[in-house]
């Protein structure tokens, strides 16, 4: 049996830990035990069986060879550990090494891409609209992953370019990207020419009315409901009928419940970071700087890529920097105060969600407050004025009466 040792080998951790069984057979086999400990060499096992086994280190090899040759004794190895022999028998496999490799790689890259899209609509109409829509913002069948939008930009360019969508989520699990859409409901409108009427869109108390045209059958103070007449666009007997126009401005109220905790956990850089260096080659990423482990509990990563071109055409190799900060977390305690006036803004900011841009907050009143567990708990009641009006079609069957009216 052969070693070639390369430089350094036998200074190698994995040439120490490298273990051979050694099968013994010959007349002075029994006394090898004694002699190759009275030398020092290590006997990690020892089994008598109808022959004698040993388990001996692969650096202790040598002399226990010449000492088997000294006393005539016939030896076979049976059994070799370590990762010095997983090596070489890798090695002895290089195509299977290429083929796993290769099969590895490919698996990766597959990852890396979309291989389904599915739309979950209401309507094969609306399903096949997003899918069109979604294709040109660039969610599509055999697009990279890494050259996706961020999820909200994508959002926001389906939403602006599908008139029939109200809301969409798009989500990447894997290599499959699921949209979900909510058709856009509209209203029934009355157009420009046609007879209307302005109706109230939410219980409210009437501050003012300005009706440009039509008549208000509503006043100032009073208690009005959804659906109810604002401003009427039959003139008169109801002979005459317009579209009605103005602003229906009232005070209508909404109730939050907001909790804010005392104890706010938030996270800062300490300054520490492990910065690796890699080679992009379409998509796949090679290490060739920087192989110190991240051993930090919470990190924050930060890349950064080149943007390679010759002739307008971007490269598939890019260098990419990336650096692991390390992250620590941190307390903050909030006063009781400070947390009232929070509560406040995130009652403000959940009625904005609900009302127009062009509605005021009047007041805010605190209708329960409640500190338990480090948390206060806040029922908040805000008034807000909005216009609350929005045009209608006239009723048929209102029509219909008033001519009958007139006929009588």
């Amino acid at each position: 049996m052969r070693w070639r040792s390369g430089i350094g080998l036998h200074q190698s951790p994995w040439y120490k830990a490298a273990k051979l069984t050694l099968r013994l057979r010959g007349q002075r086999a029994d006394i090898m035990v004694a002699l190759l400990q009275q030398q020092g060499v290590v006997l990690e096992q020892i089994v008598w069986r109808p022959y004698l086994e040993i388990t001996i280190r692969l650096s202790d090899f040598s002399a226990v060879y010449a000492l088997c040759r000294r006393e005539h004794v016939k030896f076979r190895i049976v059994r070799r550990f370590g990762g010095l022999f997983t090596l070489r028998r890798w090695a002895q496999r290089r195509a299977m090494l290429v083929g796993a490799g290769l099969f590895v790689i490919l698996l990766y890259l597959a990852s890396q891409m979309i291989w389904r899209v599915d739309v979950n609509a209401p309507s094969a109409e609306v399903a096949e609209s997003v899918t069109t829509t979604a294709a040109d913002a660039g969610v599509r069948v055999g697009v990279w992953k890494r050259s996706l939008s961020p999820l909200s930009q994508l959002q926001q360019s389906i939403l602006d370019s599908s008139r029939d969508v109200a809301w969409v989520g798009v989500r990447v699990d894997g290599s499959v990207a699921h949209l979900q859409v909510i058709p856009r409901i509209e209203s029934p409108k009355a157009t420009a020419h046609q007879p209307s009427n302005i109706i109230v869109t939410k219980p409210a108390v009437i501050l003012a009315v300005h009706a440009t045209r039509g008549t208000a059958l509503v006043k100032s103070g009073e208690l009005v409901r959804a659906g109810q007449v604002a401003i009427t666009g039959q003139l008169g007997d109801g002979a005459v009928q317009v579209p009605a126009g103005g602003e229906v401005l009232g005070e209508v109220w909404y109730n939050s419940e907001v909790e804010v905790p005392l104890k706010v956990a938030h996270a800062q850089l300490s300054g520490e970071f492990v910065q690796r260096e890699y080679v992009s080659l379409a998509g796949l990423r090679i290490r060739v700087w920087g192989f110190k482990a991240v051993r930090y509990r919470a990190t924050y990563r930060r890349e950064q890529e080149t943007d390679w071109e010759i002739l307008g055409k971007r490269l598939p190799v890019q260098w990419v920097e990336v650096r692991d900060y390390e992250v620590q977390p941190a307390v903050l305690l909030e006063s009781e105060r400070r947390a009232r006036e929070v509560a406040r803004h995130l009652a403000a900011a959940d009625v904005r969600t609900l009302t127009s841009e062009e509605s005021r907050i009047l007041s805010q009143i605190v209708l329960h407050r409640q500190l338990r567990h480090g948390t206060l708990y806040e029922t908040i009641l805000t008034k807000v004025e909005e216009d609350i009006g929005a045009p209608a079609p006239i009723p048929a069957e209102t029509t219909k009466k008033e001519s009958d009216s007139v006929r009588g």
